[in-house]
């Protein structure tokens, strides 16, 4: 009876130790699942604040929005994509700045040249005028009939100089009409060219800015298409990994049972093994190994018990001799005193009479030397 009920015992103590830890197990994966499922939360919560803040930050500043479904994702998968929007943002603003400055460049360069040309050609033609002008050339051309009028002489019979300088006041007031006119006309070409210029310029821009837009269009669009397709594969991945740890969970369990189912066979059989070898070979050694005890505890005791005696026995002897040591001590102390005390009183006694002797012969002494004296 008391065999059965050691190894029931024995098979719930296994059984609870390897539920407890199968409990254990179980309990840590569930926390650890937990924990995964509040951080993702978590960094979830954060992106679509991140997300509110950018598109707040946006309209603040009037950029151009586009309406789109954005989706859930983390924080850092925009950090490549706004570098990249920041560096071209940052690249056409540059752009822009040299074009202007090019453009401010190029219409003061237009302005000194056509002006530089402009005095270079007069001077190049007041040049030839005077060189081939002398006072024996007359010039063939008419005079403007403007400058006729106010530079004729009404009578025929003036004098030649005078005609001479009539005729080069004349040449000189149409010299300055064409180099007015030249003039005129450079500066109308000048004119046009800088609106052409500047014209050009605002196309080429409208045409960047339309590029880059495009540009950006198509990339927001490809990492649109991105996002969707991983959005994808991370449901697919969560799917799998939901299936997976379904899959581990039913494979572990069916582990720990049969391990369990084994380790209870095996507990079985070593109780089995362990009554056996108990009713054959520990029980008679057992007895054995009891008797020897017990004999070994008598020959303890009866050692115990003559030390003791002995023990005993010297203790009374040496208190026995201390008793008699002490009264020996004693006695001989009283003997000690009395012998003092009889010696001394001797002692005193012999004194005393030697000194009464002692006395009474000086006394005696005394009285002869005085009659002697008197005699």
């Amino acid at each position: 009876m008391e065999p059965k009920k050691i190894e029931s015992d024995e098979r719930k103590m296994i059984l609870k130790s390897v539920f407890d830890t199968w409990k254990r197990k179980v309990r840590l994966k569930k926390d650890k699942a937990e924990s995964v499922r509040i951080k993702l939360e978590q960094r979830e919560k954060l992106d679509n604040l991140m997300k509110v803040l950018k598109k707040y930050k946006k309209e603040q500043k009037g950029d151009v929005k586009f309406e789109e479904i954005k989706p859930k994702v983390a924080a850092h998968s925009f950090r490549n994509r706004f570098e990249a929007q920041k560096s071209t943002i940052e690249k056409l603003t540059l752009k822009l700045e040299e074009k202007d400055r090019l453009i401010d460049e190029l219409k003061l360069g237009i302005l000194d040249k056509d002006a530089l040309k402009s005095l270079n050609q007069t001077k190049i033609e007041i040049r030839e005028i005077f060189a081939n002008c002398s006072a024996k050339v007359r010039c063939k051309l008419p005079p403007p009939p403007d400058y006729s009028e106010k530079f004729m002489i009404s009578t025929q019979k003036a004098p030649k100089i005078v005609q001479e300088m009539e005729e080069k006041a004349l040449e000189r007031a149409k010299r300055r009409e064409l180099i007015l006119e030249r003039k005129r006309r450079i500066e109308e070409n000048r004119q046009r060219m800088i609106a052409e210029a500047l014209e050009k310029k605002r196309i080429q821009d409208e045409e960047e800015k339309k590029r880059s837009l495009e540009t950006m269009k198509d990339r927001r669009r490809k990492e649109l298409e991105l996002e969707k397709i991983k959005q994808a594969n991370r449901l697919i991945l969560l799917e799998k990994l939901k299936k997976a740890a379904a899959l581990h969970r039913r494979n572990l369990l069916k582990k720990s049972f049969r391990s369990l189912l084994f380790n209870y066979l095996e507990s079985k059989n070593n109780h089995e093994r362990s009554v056996s070898h108990y009713r054959t070979k520990l029980l008679s050694r057992a007895v054995a190994e009891w008797l020897n005890f017990v004999e070994l505890k008598y020959c303890d005791k009866n050692a115990l018990a003559d030390a003791v005696f002995a023990k005993k026995i010297l203790t009374k002897t040496l208190t026995t001799w201390r008793e008699a040591r002490l009264e020996s001590v004693r006695a001989m102390q009283v003997a000690e005193d009395f012998y003092d005390l009889l010696l001394l009183n001797n002692t005193f006694v012999h004194w005393h009479r030697h000194v009464c002797v002692q006395i009474m012969s000086r006394e005696k002494q005394m009285k002869i030397a005085q009659n002697h004296y008197k005699r």
